[in-house]
């Protein structure tokens, strides 16, 4: 609706066309180009304005410092009279941080900087950092005036009216120029389309003559590359229609010599739209041993055995009706009701109003060729009868790989833990031990009495810390090893842990910490080593005392069903993160956080403890709110679940 509409306003000819779409874009280009440009430059004008006001602000603010700490308000309004004499500068406010005015100057309408006392107040920014506003033609920046503290701040007001103009002069001599290159395109264009609009018109005439079908040729136009292909493509459609003639009898000698060939290789047979036989040529007489008039104006259907499916032949005469060719194998049977495999591909022939008058049948026999694909198709399955089985074979064994693959990678990754770990916790206390050593070694004559107790006091430790490494090394190794002495007897497990506890009493206290106990009277007695157990409780104290800062720690016995006992130890300390809970048992592992990374172990302790409570089918475990506390548990049976089963060396 709208096109016709619009084709009314339009000239008719091209190049008056061509002017006006190039006139319309260059209307809309420059303008925009020229709105763009003044707007940049406009804001890189503004822009360096901004940073010569602050700049100059930045330094009334570095300047005043001194006079707004010794109150030298005199000295103050000098400097911002020197200073409003800048160009742009409408008005500078000196204040202190409160915004009490200490000095305001403006400028007056003769640009003399004058002091005026009509303001006493200003409200500064809420914030003490520069701030920069932007109003119409505007630009306040507030400064704070900073020495150690923040004293004061500097508010100075900047007139943008100079830019402004500068832009509005960008923008019209940019419309200036467009609008001449406007009409100096327009121009050029006209000139350079006037020839190939020419050519374009001979060119015309020349195809109205086309229908004659003379073979005439047109003089080749040299205008553009465009013009001149079209001149040769009305040359070449001109011989095209002059020779149609003898092509299309060429074509017809040609395609009848085709279909004798045909009729000499392939089995050929025409159908009409009701699927009756009209042609049939020697070949298919001499297959089926019908003869050609037992086939002619009979159904194909004669020659179907009823293998193939019902769907199947309406399927290829959907596809053949709709003037599409099909391909497919049918099965066919003889006037003897022998079967032929035949390779068969429909042509349709289309009438006028492309709707299929006849269909061309041709067919080449594969009856051998079908025989050869079904002895292959079953040696094809007894190959992969064993190709299933060679795959079953491999794949299991390529999982037993991946196993071990799995196990070397574990035992790879704890090696590696293994050696980084021990060579960190062993360095560490052997360089505190060597350090003060060389320190009482060197220069005890410089150290007092209580110095030296105290770097002793430092090896002492350190050699505390080396033994226990080394012990747990030899622990997890006999552990690992199986070569571990167990000496189970019946204990006080009560009793156990109240002497446990008796040992941390005093370093708990000195942390500022309380040390709970919460014990049934009934008695437990489980079947266990007592030391192993002692180790276990003793590891758990001491991670409880290492990771809580303030708080309580709290250690309960109780009696758990199916003859099993319970112990946990639970702390007020960091915690542990929930995605290191099923980890915090490896060998090696330490959590990774800002808190425990100050008091980092071996990892061995809590491995350990797994290890031991797992010998005597028990189970630990812990749980944890990180920055809440941890409580560590673990159950042990007790004698009428074991039966009292004694354990000996593993």
């Amino acid at each position: 609706m709208l096109r016709p509409y619009c084709q009314q306003f339009l000239p008719l000819r091209l190049d008056l066309q061509v002017m006006l779409l190039v006139s319309i874009i260059l209307g809309v280009t420059f303008p925009t180009f020229a709105l763009y440009e003044a707007n940049e430059s406009a804001e890189r004008a503004i822009e360096s304005a901004s940073l010569q006001a602050k700049a100059l602000a930045e330094n009334i603010a570095v300047t005043s410092v001194e006079q707004l700490i010794t109150q030298d308000f005199a000295s103050a309004e000098q400097l911002l009279l020197r200073s409003a004499r800048f160009p742009g500068v409408i008005d500078i406010q000196l204040t202190d941080i409160s915004g009490n005015i200490i000095g305001d100057v403006m400028v007056d309408p003769s640009t003399i900087p004058i002091l005026r006392y009509e303001l006493t107040v200003i409200k500064p920014p809420p914030k003490v950092k520069p701030q920069k506003n932007l109003h119409n033609s505007f630009l306040t920046i507030w400064e704070p005036v900073i020495s150690v503290n923040h004293v004061g701040w500097v508010k100075l007001t900047y007139s943008l009216e100079e830019t402004e103009k500068i832009a509005s002069e960008y923008l019209q001599d940019y419309m200036a120029d467009g609008l001449i290159m406007m009409a100096l395109l327009v121009a050029m264009i006209l000139c350079v389309m006037k020839r190939p609009l020419n050519l374009l018109r001979k060119a015309t005439k020349f195809a109205e003559n086309l229908k004659d079908k003379s073979g005439a040729q047109m003089q080749t136009m040299h205008g553009s590359i465009e013009i001149e292909q079209l001149g040769k493509a009305l040359n070449e459609a001109s011989l095209n229609l002059y020779s149609q003639e003898t092509a299309i009898n060429e074509a017809m000698k040609a395609l009848n010599s085709q279909k004798s060939a045909m009729d000499q290789h392939s089995i050929v047979s025409v159908i009409d739209t009701d699927g009756h036989i009209t042609y049939a040529n020697q070949k298919l007489i001499d297959l089926t041993g019908y003869s050609k008039n037992e086939l002619l104006n009979r159904r194909h259907k004669l020659l179907e055995p009823g293998f193939q499916s019902v769907e199947f032949f309406q399927a290829m005469w959907d596809r053949i009706s709709t003037g599409k060719v099909w391909h497919g194998e049918i099965l066919n049977k003889s006037k003897h009701n022998n079967k032929v495999w035949l390779n068969t591909s429909i042509v349709p022939f289309m009438n006028e109003h492309s709707a299929p008058y006849e269909y061309v049948v041709i067919m080449t026999d594969i009856s051998k060729q079908k025989q050869v694909e079904a002895e292959l198709e079953r040696k094809a399955i007894s190959l992969k009868q064993m190709t299933d089985h060679l795959e079953v074979l491999v794949k299991n064994r390529t999982e037993e790989l991946e196993q071990a693959n799995i196990q070397l990678t574990h035992l790879n990754k704890i090696k590696s833990e293994f050696v980084s770990v021990v060579s960190h916790e062993l360095r560490t206390p052997l360089t505190s031990i060597k350090s003060f050593s060389e320190l009482l070694k060197n220069d005890i004559e410089d150290f007092d009495l209580k110095e030296q107790k105290h770097f002793l006091s430092i090896i002492n430790k350190e050699s505390d810390r080396l033994g226990r490494l080394i012990n747990d090394l030899l622990d997890l190794q006999k552990i690992d090893s199986g070569k571990i002495v167990w000496k189970d007897k019946h204990i006080n497990l009560a009793k156990l842990l109240s002497d446990s506890a008796e040992l941390f009493f005093q370093t708990f206290n000195d942390k500022g910490l309380t040390l709970q106990l919460s014990l049934p009277k009934q008695p437990c007695s489980p079947l266990v080593d007592e030391d192993r157990i002692k180790q276990v409780i003793a590891n758990l104290l001491s991670n409880a005392l290492k990771f809580t800062e303030r708080g309580t720690v709290v250690v309960t016995l109780t009696a758990e069903p199916n003859h099993h006992v319970k112990v946990s130890v639970c702390d007020s300390g960091v915690g542990i993160p929930a995605n290191e809970l099923e980890s915090v048992f490896e060998s090696f592992h330490q959590v990774d956080n800002s808190e425990t990374r100050k008091t980092r172990g071996s990892g061995l302790g809590l491995a350990i403890c797994k290890e031991i409570i797992e010998h005597y089918q028990g189970r630990i475990w812990t749980e944890s709110t990180l920055g809440k506390g941890s409580c560590f548990y673990f159950t042990l049976p007790t004698p009428n679940n074991n039966n009292e089963k004694s354990r000996g060396a593993l």
